[in-house]
């Protein structure tokens, strides 16, 4: 199976030549309020709990320790960090394969869990500032795109993005009381905007007859449609946890050529009898090579 490196590759080579591809296709709007997947975890919805239920990393008797990678302002980023750490409530988000993950938030206004199990944390425009904490187990890698994984052993089982405009940035890697934890943070600038966080980047997957073959329809979250790196890493990785079989080349380059160019269709049907071809080919022929 493909590395993450080499989908990434793949995935900004078919950014390239998209533009053919979203010419040809023909979108069709997401559905709101799309049906749990029969492979989503059983467990309930995304919540914001108060400071008292708060994830590791919450004693209040040791400062942050500096990290080689902080900020320039590195007084003011800590005392951030400290307010983010002992003062953010706790989201949660429940992934198909992953369980919940679990992040400290700062923020101004309170996240807002949503119907798909993602949850939004609002920021104005001006003089907003989201800080997303993932203490340990889990793992911060801020993409260079300004999207950002939640990482469980190195794999991801989540994902946040900044919707509709903005860039998350890396603000330190710290330890308190002994515990590590990686750090976001998003400021607003020109324009409201806000921290988009889900552990679900797939709907539902199932399998049919297409073009009298076997397909996998994928329906991917309304937070995967924005695209970017986070959602070219969390997609597949969950497609491919719920069904082994998608993990060919071939239909994870499929998988790979929807997210780039057929982004509003209602779902995304990939198939383990097409051949595999090269990035090119597959915009020629949308996604469907034969």
């Amino acid at each position: 199976m493909p590395t993450a490196v080499t989908r990434r590759a793949l995935a900004a080579l078919l950014a390239g030549v998209v533009v053919a591809l979203v010419g040809a296709c023909t979108p069709s709007p997401a559905q709101p309020g799309a049906t749990t997947s029969p492979h989503a975890a059983t467990s309930s919805p995304a919540a914001a709990t108060p400071a008292a239920s708060a994830a590791p990393s919450t004693a209040a008797s040791a400062a942050p320790s500096p990290a080689a990678s902080a900020a320039p302002s590195q007084g003011a980023d800590d005392a951030l960090l400290d307010r983010a750490i002992r003062g953010g409530v706790t989201v949660r988000s429940s992934g198909p394969s992953s369980g919940t993950v679990a992040l400290r938030v700062l923020a101004d206004a309170t996240p807002r869990a949503l119907d798909d199990g993602s949850v939004r944390v609002p920021l104005a425009a001006g003089d907003g500032t989201v800080v997303v904490v993932a203490p340990a187990p889990w793992r911060l890698d801020v993409l260079a795109d300004g999207t950002a994984l939640v990482l469980l052993d190195d794999e991801p089982v989540a994902g946040l993005r900044a919707e509709p405009a903005g860039r998350l940035r890396t603000l330190t890697r710290t330890e308190v009381d002994g515990t590590t934890s990686d750090v976001a943070v998003l400021r607003a600038d020109d324009e409201p905007t806000s921290v988009w966080i889900t552990a679900r980047a797939v709907l539902d997957l199932s399998w049919g007859e297409r073009e009298g073959g076997r397909s996998l329809a994928v329906t991917p979250a309304d937070w995967a449609r924005g695209g970017g790196l986070a959602a070219a890493a969390l997609v597949p990785a969950q497609v491919v946890a719920a069904e082994p079989e998608a993990g060919t080349a071939t239909m994870l380059d499929q998988l790979a050529c929807h997210q780039q160019g057929a982004r509003r269709k209602a779902a995304w049907n990939i198939e383990p009898w097409r051949p595999q071809v090269s990035a090119l080919e597959l915009v020629a022929t949308r996604c469907n090579p034969t």
